[in-house]
């Protein structure tokens, strides 16, 4: 547990020691005074990736951004230097790691994962690419659940601010979470959503990898592999801002997307095919 109280007194008092103002601070996450006043008061619970972003903002050192994480309630973002990974054993690079790019931070949550890609959903400037798969939420907790609906509302959010939100889905009859997902987003009559089908053989299929890339500056990942039962196994969730690897998965997408069956294009929906796949999927199970 949090100490929600300790928490924004250390906000508030480096705000007060560099001369800032809590409305100074909103401005530069994107959102409104009250709901960052909300936030540090403990009314609503900020989410994890809002928490890296102030320590941030505000320059923390180390030290201090473990203490706050710990005080808002979530462990300490495990961001791993790229000097470590091109060489663990250098003194130097062991040296640098302070100062380093941060390339990658692992989640130890998947609740933590979905409120960190709705931040950044939140602040998404140009396109987000999504390969969700549709593994659906098969196991999850409560607080997961809430997590799942920010992300989905941050979705509509952003599609509402004009930014292209182009999704990958391969549905199929074990998980038909996803006919209603698709037919939730086709009622929102979203301007910039585009949506794609891959036709997948489950039952063939290896466990699989979802992922999101954020204006091709930044890649989500998670595995989604599930048990017979349907059951989660062990999940991990990165967000990795290497670019070499960023734009790898993104040509990856890019490469996928031509070749896959279009159902919703920006405004235009192919209804009928759409039609004819729910009714495939639905003879299936039925």
């Amino acid at each position: 547990m949090g100490d929600q109280w300790l928490f924004k007194q250390r906000i508030e008092d480096r705000l007060k020691e560099d001369q800032r103002s809590q409305a100074w601070l909103a401005r530069k996450l994107g959102y409104s005074p009250a709901q960052l006043n909300k936030w540090l008061k403990g009314e609503n619970r900020i989410p994890y990736g809002e928490v890296d972003r102030i320590v941030k903002l505000l320059k923390f050192d180390r030290g201090e951004q473990i203490e706050l994480f710990a005080l808002a309630g979530y462990p300490f973002p495990s961001w791993v230097s790229q000097a470590l990974i091109d060489d663990p054993s250098a003194p130097s690079a062991l040296g640098r790691l302070a100062g380093a790019a941060q390339d990658v931070m692992r989640f130890p949550s998947t609740e933590q994962a979905l409120h960190y890609i709705s931040g950044r959903l939140t602040h998404a400037a140009e396109l987000v690419c999504d390969f969700a798969w549709c593994s659906g939420q098969s196991g999850y907790s409560d607080a997961e659940h809430d997590a799942y609906a920010a992300y989905t509302a941050a979705i509509d959010a952003l599609c509402r601010r004009q930014v292209a939100y182009r999704e990958v889905l391969a549905l199929h009859k074990n998980a038909l979470f996803g006919l209603i997902r698709v037919e939730r987003k086709l009622a929102l009559q979203l301007p910039t959503h585009s949506l794609r089908h891959y036709h997948l053989d489950r039952k063939q299929a290896p466990h699989l990898l979802t992922f999101v890339i954020v204006d091709q500056t930044e890649l989500l990942l998670s595995t989604s592999a599930r048990t017979q039962s349907g059951q989660p196994t062990t999940i991990h969730h990165l967000a990795v801002r290497q670019p070499a690897l960023v734009a790898l998965f993104q040509d990856y997408f890019d490469a996928l997307w031509g070749g896959l069956t279009p159902i919703k294009e920006g405004e235009t929906l192919y209804a009928d095919l759409f039609r004819a796949i729910k009714a495939e999927l639905l003879d299936q199970v039925w």
